[in-house]
């Protein structure tokens, strides 16, 4: 089923289930709108998202060594087709305490599990309540 978002102005339309359109807007709006170490734009955004077929969405939540390692493998391990996808959005949210230094995690975990031909697109938002918790949601596009 087609479905569009608005992304700073900019109509951005994608297939994807009816469950997934939403996380996938909400996503997209916390990479764009939020503070963290890492934003992106709505152009990062559609260039990867716009006339694409969502596969699936996923998430991983950790704590302690690791974190965005551990969450990152559970977010993929929750994300069916993943395996498939040509592109991948990551979100990864955290408190204060994860250093800009372990948030390249992220990309180099996906990278290791899914090749290197994958495209990674990626960001941060800082969530004050995460303490030393980190979510990494992913966004598997065919």
């Amino acid at each position: 089923m087609k479905h569009t978002i608005e992304l700073d102005g900019a109509a951005v339309t994608f297939e994807s289930s009816e469950n997934d359109a939403e996380t996938v807007g909400r996503i997209a709006a916390d990479l764009i709108g939020m503070r963290g170490f890492v934003n992106l734009d709505a152009e990062d955004i559609a260039d990867v998202l716009g006339g694409a077929r969502v596969i699936a969405v996923g998430e991983g939540t950790a704590s302690g060594e690791d974190k965005v390692k551990a969450a990152a493998l559970e977010a993929m391990r929750n994300t069916p087709g993943i395996s498939g996808a040509k592109s991948i959005i990551a979100e990864v949210v955290s408190g204060f305490e994860t250093y800009l230094a372990e948030l390249s995690d992220v990309a180099f975990t996906i990278e290791m599990n899914c090749g290197e031909t994958v495209n990674i697109v990626w960001g941060h938002v800082l969530d004050g309540d995460m303490d030393d918790s980190v979510r990494v949601n992913i966004i598997a596009i065919a």
